[in-house]
């Protein structure tokens, strides 16, 4: 009805408008400032602190349903070589490309996180080692076909990874036991040769 607040009515809707509008980007900020400690900047998937936790959760759903659980690790070969050779920005595009590359590679229901430096982990839910042995190998076998470049493509190069695999309850029944042997697999990789996937 036209007419219907006076005023007075008005500006107190207008405080309390204001003080709401307020409230929600407040709320707003809050979240996406929790999104930032979560998230690596140079590539913009989880960082290490938000694996530790997911991990967590994820081994603890596997446990109460009786389900696998699996990770794959995987560490690009002679990174060293590329950011010495080519620079320290070139290293960089070759990550975020890299992890282009693994998101295609993998299901919505996976999730990829930047472990440190040049590695990156893969948390496979409801996955058993052959699986995740699978899904590791069209990785690899992606990453060998793909030509790096740099944004004016003047530098095109081509790089291989090794991968690491273990799976829950077989290598390990916590997050210490199985994080340790996914990295055990995955040094048996670069041991053995690199540009393969290895398991325990």
């Amino acid at each position: 009805k036209v007419g219907a607040f006076s005023e007075q009515d008005q500006k107190i809707f207008s405080i309390l408008a204001s003080s709401a509008a307020m409230a929600l980007e407040n709320a707003s900020l809050h979240q996406k400032m929790e999104e930032l400690t979560v998230i690596d900047e140079l590539t913009g998937i989880y960082n290490y602190r938000y694996f530790v936790g997911k991990l967590d959760n994820e081994l603890k759903r596997a446990r109460r349903y009786h389900q696998s659980l699996s990770l794959l690790m995987i560490d690009i070969d002679w990174f060293k070589r590329y950011n010495d050779t080519y620079g320290h920005l070139f290293g960089n595009l070759i990550l975020r490309d890299l992890v282009k590359t693994i998101k295609v590679c993998i299901r919505d229901v996976d999730i990829l996180v930047r472990y440190g430096g040049e590695e990156f982990v893969v948390i496979l839910p409801q996955t058993d080692k052959e699986d995740a042995r699978q899904i590791g190998e069209r990785i690899r076998s992606k990453v060998e076909q793909t030509q790096f470049e740099d944004e004016k493509r003047r530098l095109k190069v081509k790089l291989t990874v090794s991968l690491g695999v273990a799976t829950f309850p077989e290598n390990g029944t916590d997050q210490e036991e199985l994080i340790k042997n996914v990295d055990q697999a995955l040094y048996l990789a670069k041991w053995k040769g690199k540009n393969l996937i290895c398991t325990l």
